[in-house]
């Protein structure tokens, strides 16, 4: 792992989102942010090195097309210069092929484009405000007083300090969700050739309803795990500017009470149980509306500060309802947690990006991490077992991988060919191989092995339904020696995947449910 790590740093320190064909040569931001927050403990220089370079990318101004805001974090930096190194042909053709699709260069103009910034993401700018905060409580506070060049900067003279970049973002924080209707942090594309859907599920087809219609990506979406994250990045504003006035303060405190308030009353779900992905608007009336498809998008909230003070009651209900769901076999494969349950399974008739159908080491991580920190020590390690054997029975530290109903995992994920007797998964995606965050994710879990073998066990009502989980689902063992990596592979199924007829199916579903742009 350590040598995958050094294939996706650039030479400046920051992360590449993965190490092979689509994302090697660019800056995303919601990607190196998670990795810098994985490493923190381990590669803190990293986490710098992201913090110097968003801040230099932030949005300072407005722009429909690149969907820039002033304060905003980018998500994804393309240029043919990267570190003083020409990035080679496929990235060439991948940011000029990005400008056409995005609008944002005519093609007789592609020639003369040396860079893109597109900003299309609402995640990002909590995350960045959250890794400061918690790089400062680990390294001390001296990066805040760090000057920077923010871009298209002009006066070299007055370059602002990752202080003020951190209070910017927390202006568009807190604006977007003082303009929201619903009280949230939402996403809502500027470009109509952007992206669809703004948080880190970001595929054709992530947000569904339960009747297979899209999310109304046409009006305001709130993602349930963004507002973990906008929580957080809240909490943390008065540590990192204290010395903000004190009506500031009040509206952070208001605002973060707000945002958990509008997750506990709007995301639940009382049929389910559960908290619903996220809110959108109803395309006839344009009242806020949960879209109930059941994910595991809500797992994620367990990792954030939302649910630390509320009342015992209400904490234990929220936290309970998604463990039970999370950690059972609608979710649980060999592998890690599916993105969607498989009560959804046939939403698709394809094996989508993010889906019933795939799970991603990513998000695995994450829901362990929030696991641990709700007091589910034991639930969180048999999670961290399953991705490191993941890692182990693929041979590299994929984007995701497919996992059919039945529990059966294509671990040769890049297999196109046509071998005799496999089986079609029909997925849209080739998984990247050498994924930063599966890297990292994988590199934090071995770390805490080294460092934390005798964690604390749970205790109270967590310990009975850790126990009672336990007795529900069993743990998988880790596979620790090459002779318990061989004997896991023998008998193996034989998997092929049809990237062209997954394309078809989805570009089908599509045109059969696509929204009709606003009037206007």
């Amino acid at each position: 792992m350590l040598l995958a790590l050094a294939r996706v740093l650039s030479p400046s320190g920051f992360p590449y989102a993965s190490g092979y064909r689509l994302f090697k040569d660019g800056y995303f931001g919601r990607d190196a942010l998670e990795v810098a927050e994985d490493l923190l403990d381990i590669r803190p220089d990293i986490a710098r090195a992201v913090i110097l370079r968003l801040a230099s990318l932030q949005g300072t101004g407005t722009n429909r097309w690149t969907e820039e805001e002033p304060g905003k974090i980018h998500h994804e930096y393309r240029a043919l210069v990267l570190d003083g190194r020409p990035v080679d042909d496929e990235a060439r053709a991948i940011l000029r092929g990005l400008a056409l699709q995005w609008h944002l260069a005519p093609e007789d103009k592609l020639d003369g484009l040396s860079q893109l910034i597109y900003y299309g993401t609402v995640d990002a700018t909590p995350l960045y405000v959250r890794l400061v905060a918690r790089y400062c409580r680990r390294m001390g506070t001296g990066i805040l007083d760090e000057r920077y060049t923010p871009h298209g900067w002009r006066d070299a003279d007055a370059r602002p300090t990752i202080r003020e970049s951190v209070r910017r973002a927390i202006v568009w924080i807190a604006g977007a969700i003082e303009r929201s209707e619903a009280g949230l942090l939402e996403f809502q594309r500027m470009n109509p050739y952007g992206h669809r859907f703004q948080a880190w599920k970001d595929g054709t087809a992530s947000y569904l309803h339960t009747d297979g219609s899209f999310a109304n990506y046409n009006g305001p979406i709130a993602s349930i795990e963004v507002q973990g994250l906008a929580y957080d990045a809240l909490s943390a504003a008065p540590g990192l500017l204290p010395d903000s006035a004190a009506g500031e303060r009040a509206r952070w405190a208001r605002l973060t009470e707000q945002v958990r308030a509008s997750v506990m009353d709007r995301f639940w779900m009382p049929d389910e149980q559960y908290f619903a992905m996220a809110l959108d608007r109803d395309p006839r009336t344009g009242e806020v509306r949960q879209v109930q498809t059941v994910t595991s998008n809500p797992a994620t909230l367990l990792d954030s500060g939302i649910f630390d003070s509320l009342p015992s009651a209400d904490r234990q209900r929220a936290v309970a309802a998604i463990v039970e769901r999370t950690y059972s076999e609608e979710f649980l494969t060999p592998v890690g947690v599916r993105c969607t349950s498989l009560a959804h399974r046939a939403l698709l008739d394809y094996e989508a990006y993010q889906s019933s159908h795939t799970v991603w080491h990513k998000e695995t991580y994450d829901i362990a991490r929030g696991y641990r920190r709700q007091g589910f020590p034991a639930l969180a390690a048999d999670l961290e077992s399953r991705l490191l054997d993941a890692i182990n029975l693929t041979g590299g530290a994929t984007e995701f991988l497919y996992v059919m109903p039945d529990g059966r995992v294509d671990l040769n994920p890049f297999n196109t060919a046509t071998p005799a007797g496999s089986e079609e998964i029909r997925g849209t995606n080739v998984p990247e191989n050498d994924q930063a965050w599966s890297i990292s994710a994988a590199l934090a879990i071995k770390w805490r092995l080294g460092h934390h073998a005798h964690e604390g066990e749970s205790a109270g009502w967590q310990r009975t339904l850790e126990e009672e989980r336990q007795r529900a689902v069993p743990a998988v063992p880790l596979l620790r020696s090459f002779g318990d990596i061989e004997r896991a592979l023998h008998g193996r199924c034989a998997f092929r995947l049809n990237v062209d007829e997954g394309w078809r199916r989805e570009a089908a579903f599509v045109r059969a449910h696509d929204m009709p742009a606003p009037s206007g």
